[in-house]
């Protein structure tokens, strides 16, 4: 399997989630609530730690993580043990860096 087809079946779960999650809270708003003020489902796009390093520059790994464990930015484990990454919301990496700290 190559790296784009895991990428792509990444993003692939991702959307699903996300569509899992706005279903679940369009059941919980009341039911005065347009379905058509929705705003269209975005792709997400996720970086590993590496990536997130080359990125914004200056910045080490260790610092990634470091903030992936404060929770300051969006990012869950792949995998188990030694082989299991991080991957990181790449908008949420961006918003921490450009001073917008909300996750």
């Amino acid at each position: 399997m190559t790296i784009a087809e895991k990428r792509e079946i990444v993003n692939t779960i991702i959307n699903l989630l996300l569509q899992l999650t706005a279903e679940e809270e369009m059941q919980e708003q009341p039911a005065s609530v347009s379905t058509a003020t929705k705003a269209p489902a975005q792709s997400v796009r996720m970086l590993t730690i590496k990536e997130c390093t080359e990125l914004i520059e200056g910045i080490s790994e260790h610092y990634i993580r470091m903030l992936i464990a404060q929770g300051k930015i969006k990012a869950f484990r792949t995998g188990e043990g030694v082989h299991g990454k991080y991957l990181v919301n790449k908008e949420s990496l961006l918003s921490y860096f450009s001073g917008n700290e909300d996750v």
